[in-house]
């Protein structure tokens, strides 16, 4: 029941709840809740158009409403809210609408400012702010409408209740406040201001009409499907908006011909906001689809004609205006700093985020889609899943995902995956090890039939709270172990300083992680992972991102290191494919042939990470070959003991065991000064 009860309530449009509750009851949580300045927003926003037929203190023109400001003492809240909900159900005196029927057939709507035996001055309703005077003689007839002009259901173009409760708040202010009040509420210029490009003065309305053809219509369909439908229906469907004109039988307010309809689309007269996304040759497109989809055979009383005279007659002009944008309207969209959504990242991981975050990085406008930088975290596991930049061709092409995917582009059984450079990735699996083995392995979450793991990880082992956002910086929250962690994913570009630390908390520790990258026509970005880390009561281990050995090997070689041993020579062995990642198992190595930098006749510390059960060598200095070096040095563990040697000197052991199977830090550190060489384990020296 409760089921079926929230399905009903979301079908029902803002308007039919609202009018289900008592008006006294929206008055009082609009005095008590309600936002006067947010409710100015909402007023004088275009989409709404209040402030086209009503004055709040600065009308410098005839108005086709109220003033606001002047709303009398005994109008109660209460009636202000049914003014809004039911405009006519009581329509205040002087503000009748009429309708008037010219002798031509033309029909007039408005109201009447003044009328005398010759003429009759009428408030335009099609253009608001407008007088038209009207010969007696030309009329044939002039009917009172019951109806206000305010269109009913203005309320369903609002988001939600508060919106409401806002603008019922701000209409009170009014009441009370005056003209001084609503001048103290006004927003700001630049939330208020249409900017009409400079191009629309040099239209060439003729050539862009004479080109209209099958294509356009075609184009014009897409363009009317996506965007004019929801408000305006088809054939067979209402719209949204019971203001919206039906095309197939409406009378058109302000005129149906091609270039007034064109205007109507460039500054939105009546209700409709001004379309300014669209460029003059898409407004042509759809103005060619409604005119012979719509008016032409089902609506033939507002299908004007266009004849050579009409088009001679229209405003002259030397340019069409720019190309369209091809439209992709999840590309356009502006998402924000980040966008939650599965992605794919191809790779020779197994590796899809399934319940991925990805950061823009660099700074700009237009939300993630327009960035260069990105990293994507696996909120399930808290692991970086890639890091990427985009791919600059000569036109300056950006990418972030191919929008692929039936949220997007409709396409079917495939996620959307990361584009452009990547410079390095974390396959499937956890992003921090299970705090009480030291292990990634991947075996207490969910298993699904293709064999993957899915949803979080126990709250034992990790826990994501949520993200914060400074700027346009995003900051993650989680925990690990009940350790409280802070990270901020960021790029350090070669013109750009590394941003600030995040504040550490008492008893925090702070690790930056970074990973190499590189761009085509800038120096290579550095990926910088920032972690605030509270106090633990034991050992936490980071995945912070993987590479397979093929791909070391590729870097390593013009740094002069190699991995070892080399890789098969059977193209069918994962190792060769370059798919196996590389691990320090006691097979594998990394020579380091440039030696220059080494100088172990000097102070050094060298330490490790390790965990065995048997023993092998952590570091060694020599020749190459197996031939014995004099003088060269290891740092090694034989018999479970750690041991440093030096050829012809002699060897340092250990007491303590470290063959234990469990992780254990160990660090050989040598004093010239001293001439001592000390062996560690685990922060004490042994």
């Amino acid at each position: 029941m409760w089921s079926l009860l929230c399905t009903l309530l979301f079908l029902q449009s803002l308007e039919e709840r609202l009018l289900q509750e008592p008006p006294a009851l929206l008055a009082t949580e609009a005095r008590e809740h309600g936002d006067p300045a947010r409710g100015a927003v909402v007023f004088h926003q275009q989409s709404l158009q209040c402030a086209v037929c009503h004055a709040a203190g600065q009308a410098l023109r005839p108005q086709l409403g109220p003033d606001l400001t002047q709303i009398p003492a005994d109008v109660t809240p209460e009636q202000l809210v049914i003014s809004i909900l039911r405009p006519s159900e009581s329509i205040r005196k002087g503000y009748e609408a009429v309708t008037v029927v010219l002798q031509d057939g033309k029909v007039l709507n408005g109201l009447v400012a003044s009328c005398t035996s010759s003429e009759l001055l009428l408030r335009d309703a099609a253009r608001p702010g407008e007088t038209l005077r009207v010969a007696v003689t030309d009329i044939e007839e002039v009917t009172l409408l019951k109806t206000s002009l305010m269109p009913v259901g203005q309320v369903n173009q609002l988001a939600s209740r508060q919106q409401f409760l806002d603008l019922v708040r701000y209409l009170l202010e009014l009441q009370s406040g005056g003209a001084d009040r609503a001048r103290q509420l006004l927003p700001p210029p630049e939330l208020l201001t249409m900017q009409i490009p400079e191009y629309e003065s040099h239209i060439d309305h003729a050539g862009l009409i004479r080109t209209l053809d099958d294509a356009a219509f075609e184009r014009g369909a897409a363009i009317y499907q996506r965007v004019c439908r929801n408000c305006h229906g088809t054939h067979d469907q209402p719209g949204s908006l019971p203001t919206s004109l039906r095309f197939a039988e409406g009378r058109f307010r302000s005129g149906s011909d091609p270039w007034t309809m064109y205007q109507t689309l460039t500054r939105g007269f009546g209700l409709m906001a001004a379309q300014t996304w669209m460029v003059p040759s898409q407004k042509y497109d759809v103005i060619h689809y409604i005119r012979e989809h719509y008016l032409r055979e089902r609506n033939p009383s507002q299908y004007v004609q266009v004849t050579d005279a009409y088009l001679a007659g229209l405003p002259k002009g030397d340019t069409r205006g720019p190309e369209p944008a091809e439209i992709q309207p999840w590309n356009a969209m502006d998402y924000g700093p980040s966008l939650a959504h599965t992605m794919e990242v191809a790779g020779p991981f197994r590796n899809i985020a399934q319940k991925g975050l990805a950061i823009r990085l660099d700074t700009g406008a237009g939300g993630a889609a327009r960035g260069r930088h990105w990293m994507l975290y696996e909120l399930d596991t808290l692991r970086m899943a890639a890091a990427w930049s985009s791919l600059e061709t000569g036109n300056s092409e950006r990418n972030f995902l191919d929008w692929r995917g039936i949220q997007f582009n409709g396409e079917h059984g495939i996620h959307p995956g990361i584009t452009g450079r990547q410079t390095a990735a974390t396959g499937d699996g956890p992003g921090w090890a299970n705090p009480q083995t030291g292990l990634f392995t991947d075996d207490q979450r969910v298993e699904g039939r293709d064999g993957r793991r899915y949803g979080p990880l126990p709250r034992s082992w990790s826990r994501f709270r949520g993200q914060y956002h400074h700027g346009a910086d995003v900051v993650l929250s989680y925990e690990v172990a009940g350790t409280p962690v802070l990270e901020r994913p960021a790029v350090i570009l070669e013109e750009a300083t590394p941003a600030p630390e995040l504040a550490a908390a008492p008893g925090a520790a702070a690790a930056d992680t970074a990973a190499q990258g590189g761009s085509r026509h800038s120096a290579p970005p550095t990926f910088l992972r920032t972690f605030n880390i509270g106090a633990r009561q034991q050992e936490l281990v980071l995945a912070v991102a993987q590479q397979p050995r093929a791909a070391l090997s590729e870097l390593a070689d013009a740094a002069g290191v190699r991995f070892g041993p080399p890789l098969p020579a059977d193209p069918e062995s994962p190792a060769a494919s370059g798919s196996q990642p590389l691990t320090f198992d006691g097979q594998t190595y990394v020579e380091v042939t440039d030696t220059a930098g080494f100088d172990l006749l000097r102070d050094f510390s060298i330490t490790a990470r390790v965990r065995t059960d048997a023993g092998g060598t952590l570091l060694a200095y020599a020749q190459p070959g197996p031939k014995w070096t004099p003088d060269g040095q290891t740092f090694f563990i034989r018999d479970g003991r750690l041991g440093f040697d030096i050829g012809w000197i002699g060897a340092v052991t250990s007491r303590r065991r470290v063959n234990d199977g469990k992780w254990h830090v160990v660090a050989a550190t040598w004093s010239r000064e001293s001439q001592q060489l000390e062996l560690w384990i685990d922060g004490k020296r042994d």
